[in-house]
């Protein structure tokens, strides 16, 4: 007797048995999705920025730790990694009121 299939599973199987445009098409419709449901369950649009920026910063620690004490970081570049470090640490003296917000 066959144990039967996680839903899951199931589900992740079908997915990669499917070509790359319909893969292409689902990724799309599970980012619409994923939109909608951020718009629909997030009341304070600051407290998800500071998230991201929260998200964002600890990706660049982790990125920063294995350049020093791994001397390689996979996905990854000295090229690419420069700017995002520019694009983190930009808005920093606004935040901390070096200098005044624009708006």
């Amino acid at each position: 007797m066959r144990a039967p299939k996680r839903p899951m599973h199931a589900v992740s199987l079908w997915v990669r048995r499917q070509p790359p445009k319909v893969k292409a098409f689902l990724a799309v419709v599970a980012g619409m999705a994923a939109l909608v449901l951020l718009r629909v369950i997030v009341h304070d649009h600051d407290n998800l920025f500071v998230t991201a920026e929260a998200v964002h910063s600890i990706g660049i620690c982790v990125l920063i730790y294995k350049l020093t004490k791994e001397k390689t970081c996979a996905a990854s570049n000295l090229r690419t990694f420069q700017p995002s470090i520019v694009v983190l640490f930009q808005p920093a003296p606004a935040l901390l009121g070096v200098k005044p917000d624009p708006t």
